[in-house]
């Protein structure tokens, strides 16, 4: 649950910054040279005739001539003028300035300072015992101040219901609705807090309406942690149901607001996408996942209008022009590479554009032209990063036989090296095989035991006794293979000597829906957290596709997710494009970031497959500086 800054400090504290720019009360600026009894008397005849404001400058002057307990009297005088003069945040500051303990009988409101400096200091249940001995009636600056003190007290020591019930009383002793809307915040970070900690208490816990709302808007902000478009739906739908809550029409109406301005959508969007021919299932995949996002934000403030047109029928060139000429503000599509570099090197208008595929690095990219792809060289650079987290630098790689295998085995070469890590040796496959004895025996450098052996049964001249014995200078297998080949060839490693080496996959070694994956046991791979790790929200998604499409979705559950992304991206890319920049979108397919390239890149989720299941794996804290978005992001290889 993201806590939410005042426009003006919820304390109260900062305003100074406020009367400081204005500047200081004249009357007490002249007479600088002299002395302090002076000063002191100065300032008491302003207070004595009605100028609290003048007299608290004069007594903070004073006590910077002074030291020790002459230096508390004044300020402790000060922060009492202070409050005469309507000034709490002046007067807390005067406090806070302190060398002893704030006393207690000098009137209720340096009573109330002392219950504030108690709590900025951790002691909370004194703070509240403090508030509790106040004088039934005070003023209303210092109750306003008071009321504010217990109720982050109360927060700070678990008490959510009767902290919103002191804050929400607050209210009436405040003066605008900005005020108003600062006290809001206070709750939404207080819950923000307890939420962080599971300490939030349920909305059904009590039959105040006014509380339970409260804790309603808290677990609904707590559920949807950083997703902006499921928090604003929510909200949407808390403010249908709870219009006259105090929230409704101020802290929940700004917030909608803002969250009205961050999903700026355009008005009309296209989304090409080969819809016949052999790139109709992958084409439909992600058309399906695009069009769910976008029906799942029914409650959003603007729909837009979304056309559909067939790259395959009308070619991507072709089906660009179209949606162009028939009004598209923004583009998402096409899916082929020869599509994303046909429509970049055609002639012709162009919109914003979301490409589902990388261009080739030789390819610039034009000024709003974003590119998203499900990139296995992430994965690649990711099993590097994640290996050598895990404290494993030197690795051999298997990899098929083909231009994917040579930009996954040059994303993950760049990746390890780049971090300290050496890869000794690569070899490829052919995936239409079913037999990998050679590659691995190659990489594991077993043909060279069995050459040593026979050159010294030729030099003795007898026979020996002789097991094949691996190399012994690697730590770890990266393997690029399909969940079929990799059920094959998982257990030749084991067969080769290789048993105890840990192997670091891509994605594709886990098919969701497969029936076998027993003999993937052990093996790592990185993923999108759609497929390792679905919150609440993505697990409850799968499950209504499932109920839909129960013979396919499995099998197309990337590509679904892939679109689903794709539609929420485009709020984030639409105009500048720097929200996303500058905050990544937790996405199904990874934690997006926009690079200098104008590509988007995931981060991902680790897993290990055990007992044929995955099982989400939590990264070091310490990865590589390149793993995390702030890092930086490895360059991938051209990918042709």
């Amino acid at each position: 649950m993201p806590h939410i800054a005042a426009s003006k400090p919820a304390t109260l504290v900062l305003a100074i910054l406020v009367l400081l720019a204005a500047g200081c009360d004249q009357s007490f600026v002249r007479g600088s040279g002299d002395s302090l009894s002076q000063r002191v008397e100065r300032a008491q005849t302003l207070l004595d005739s009605g100028n609290a404001r003048g007299a608290a400058q004069g007594f903070e002057q004073a006590a910077n001539l002074t030291q020790a307990e002459a230096r508390d009297d004044l300020l402790l005088r000060a922060a009492s003028a202070w409050l005469s003069a309507g000034q709490p945040a002046r007067a807390l500051m005067a406090a806070r300035r302190l060398e002893g303990p704030v006393p207690l009988d000098r009137g209720p409101g340096i009573g109330v300072l002392a219950a504030r400096v108690a709590y900025e200091n951790g002691d909370y249940g004194q703070s509240l015992d403090i508030l509790d001995a106040m004088p039934a009636s005070i003023p209303v600056d210092i109750a306003a101040l008071a009321a504010e003190t217990r109720g982050l007290s109360l927060f700070a020591t678990g008490e959510a219901a009767a902290a919103i019930t002191t804050l929400n009383a607050r209210e009436l002793w405040l003066e605008n609705a900005r005020d108003v809307l600062d006290n809001q915040r206070l709750i939404w970070n207080g819950m923000a807090n307890l939420s962080r900690d599971n300490a939030l208490p349920p909305p059904s816990s009590t039959a105040d309406n006014v509380v339970s709302g409260w804790l309603e808007l808290g677990a609904i902000a707590a559920e949807a942690g950083e997703d902006d478009f499921r928090l604003g739906s929510s909200l949407l739908r808390w403010e249908a149901d709870n219009g006259s809550h105090p929230a409704a029409a101020g802290l929940v109406d700004e917030m909608l607001g803002e969250f009205r301005a961050l999903t700026r959508l355009p008005g009309q969007i296209a989304l090409v996408l080969p819809l016949s021919g052999p790139l109709q299932t992958p084409g439909s995949a992600i058309r399906d996942g695009f069009l769910s996002a976008y029906f799942e934000q029914r409650d959003a403030p603007i729909r837009p209008l979304i056309r559909v047109y067939d790259s395959a029928a009308l070619g991507a060139a072709g089906a660009y022009a179209a949606a162009v000429k028939g009004g598209a503000d923004f583009v998402a599509g096409p899916l082929a590479k020869s599509e994303v570099t046909e429509i970049v090197t055609s002639p012709g208008k162009r919109v914003q554009t979301l490409a589902l595929n990388y261009l080739p690095n030789s390819v610039q990219a034009p000024g709003g032209f974003y590119q998203f792809a499900l990139a296995p060289e992430h994965e690649a650079q990711a099993a590097a990063l994640f290996a050598l987290s895990n404290g494993l630098e030197n690795a051999v790689a298997l990899v098929p036989q083909s231009a994917m295998g040579e930009r996954l085995i040059d994303a993950f070469r760049d990746a390890l090296e780049s971090n300290g890590g050496s890869l000794l040796d690569a070899a490829v496959y052919n995936p239409n095989e079913t037999d990998f004895k050679d590659p691995i025996r190659r990489v594991l450098e077993l043909d060279y035991s069995r050459s040593r052996h026979r050159q010294l049964v030729t030099s003795i001249g007898m026979q020996l006794e002789f097991e094949p014995r691996r190399r012994q200078d690697v730590d770890f297998v990266f393997l690029a293979a399909t969940s079929q080949a990799g059920q094959l060839m998982r257990p030749q490693l084991k067969f080769h000597y290789a048993q105890d080496l840990p192997v670091y996959a891509t994605a594709s070694i886990f098919e969701p829906g497969a029936s076998r994956t027993a003999d993937l046991d052990g093996v790592m791979f990185a993923d999108m957290p759609w497929i390792v790790a679905p919150d609440e929200a993505a697990a409850h998604l799968q499950w209504q596709l499932g109920r839909l499409w129960p013979n396919r979705f499995e099998q197309r559950s990337r590509l679904f997710a892939m679109g689903y992304d794709a539609y929420r991206l485009i709020p984030r890319l639409y105009g500048s494009g720097e929200p996303l920049t500058d905050e990544p979108l937790d996405g199904l397919t990874g934690q997006l970031v926009l690079d200098d390239e104008q590509r988007v890149v995931r981060y991902l989720e680790w897993a290990r497959i055990r007992n044929g299941e995955v099982q989400h794996v939590l990264p070091p804290l310490d990865l590589p500086g390149e793993a995390l978005p702030e890092g930086g992001v490895v360059a991938l290889p051209d990918p042709g």
